[in-house]
């Protein structure tokens, strides 16, 4: 096996969200078209921001920017476990840093299955509603944390505005979800499935 410079072992925590929630080109403009307009339709985006999946990584290999849900959560992580044991990556890194070790994948999504308000009017003008780009990507990391070597060894946890929408529509297996935890950290009378 060529040394990748990762180990087998993997990190305890490794916390994660869809390409299309991790980028911040153009702001916030960009946001919302990868949450509105039909999959079809990426080459739009792509046409207009030809870097827009460049995405800069710390040293260790480690995301430089996800959402600030993520980094509340990897905040409060830290203050029970060591700084090695816990990691934020893009989605295309995680067989970087699951592995043997790997017990818990804690996942931020937006959009899921791309049924939010904003998806169901603008993709409808452009003649679909039918996935938009960030259910695309949130898909695609669905089934790469499905298809792991290592799945059986870890759980799946879904965080995020968009939770709602796998334990609304069951769609823990599909998405090789164990438990999605809805509303905010912060207060004591948000419930977790």
């Amino acid at each position: 096996m060529p040394d990748t410079g990762f180990s087998v072992e993997g990190k305890l925590i490794v916390l994660t969200a869809p390409l299309t929630e991790t980028i911040d080109h153009a702001g916030y403009f960009i946001q919302m078209a990868l949450a509105s307009l039909p999959a079809r339709m990426e080459g739009i985006i792509n046409q207009k921001y030809p870097k827009w999946r460049e995405l800069e990584r710390n040293e260790d290999g480690s995301a430089r920017c996800m959402p600030a849900g993520v980094r509340l959560v990897e905040a409060s992580i830290l203050r029970q476990f060591p700084a090695e044991d816990v990691i934020c990556c893009y989605p295309e890194d995680l067989p970087k840093f699951i592995g043997t070790r790997t017990r818990v994948v804690g996942v931020s999504t937006h959009n899921p299955l791309g049924v939010t308000f904003a998806a169901g009017v603008y993709a409808s003008i452009f003649g679909s509603s039918r996935e938009p780009i960030n259910s695309h990507y949130g898909r695609q990391l669905s089934q790469t944390l499905k298809h792991s070597a290592y799945r059986s060894s870890f759980k799946v946890f879904v965080g995020g505005s968009g939770g709602w929408q796998i334990s609304q529509t069951d769609s823990f297996e599909d998405l090789s979800v164990d438990c999605v935890a809805e509303g905010r950290s912060e207060t004591v009378a948000d419930k977790a499935r």
